[in-house]
């Protein structure tokens, strides 16, 4: 029952950014439509045909899957809500980045930034529910106030920079807020991997066009797809830093019974 509640929590949600989008609310954001705005060069003008970016999607996918198995067989029902929350995410996230690099389509450039905010901002009521300031309502504010931000794409060209820089800045201070409290080697170690991949994404991602300027082997191996290894480690290592945080809180606990 818990995995079909945490699907629906995130798939209604999502479906109906989607509706938004296809109906054209947000045509006048800026996206990069077109294979030449990728490093790794196609066998032919096709964009399956650049096999690594690709396949790359499919990590999502995997990784969620995997995290969903992990939660439910070590962590109680309160704790899996959050895993699978942030799990379904990752596992929606996958297959929409891919419609969006096999389509080549503006709106499926769209969802996928779109996609990126309301992940991000899952870390805060995550880290509000381990720092004892969680409520459904809280939660419920901040995806809104997420989602909403993407209005910014509207504004100004930069507007999904924007939102997305303010949603790092701010997930990264709250998680290190909720680290001081649930102090542990593991959960620092993830956090700063974490860290480094979120810093990796961007940077990477900047980079694709530029790399293969510096050697041909970024022409195979790009910047794009080393920025989506990234990508899927930051919420490897999130969800890593989450876990070792719930066993530090949980032996605090015990201590104190």
């Amino acid at each position: 029952m818990l995995l079909l509640t945490t699907f629906l929590l995130t798939f209604v949600p999502l479906s109906l950014v989607a509706y938004c989008v296809f109906l054209g609310i947000f045509d006048a954001a800026t996206t990069e439509i077109g294979l030449e705005h990728y490093g790794e060069k196609p066998l032919v003008s096709i964009p399956w045909l650049m096999p690594l970016n690709t396949a790359v999607n499919f990590g999502y996918v995997v990784l969620g899957l995997y995290w969903i198995y992990f939660s439910k067989k070590n962590l109680p029902t309160k704790e899996q809500f959050f895993f699978h929350i942030f799990s379904w995410f990752a596992i929606i996230y996958g297959p929409a980045q891919l419609m969006r690099f096999l389509t080549q389509s503006h709106h499926w450039a769209i969802i996928d930034q779109y996609y990126t905010l309301p992940i991000f901002a899952w870390v805060i009521p995550w880290a509000l529910h381990y720092t004892d300031s969680y409520t459904n309502q809280k939660a419920i504010l901040i995806e809104i106030a997420s989602v909403l931000s993407y209005v910014l794409t509207l504004v100004t060209p930069i507007g999904f920079e924007i939102a997305l820089g303010s949603h790092i800045l701010l997930v990264c201070i709250i998680g290190v807020n909720c680290y001081v409290k649930h102090q542990s080697k593991d959960a620092l170690r993830a956090l700063i991997l974490a860290v480094l991949n979120c810093g990796g994404f961007v940077v990477l991602k900047l980079l694709d066009l530029h790399l293969p300027k510096v050697h041909p082997f970024f022409e195979r191996v790009s910047g794009h797809f080393l920025s989506k290894i990234c990508d899927c480690l930051q919420i490897h290592y999130t969800l890593e830093c989450f876990y070792a945080m719930y066993r530090t809180k949980s032996a605090n606990e015990q201590k104190k019974r």
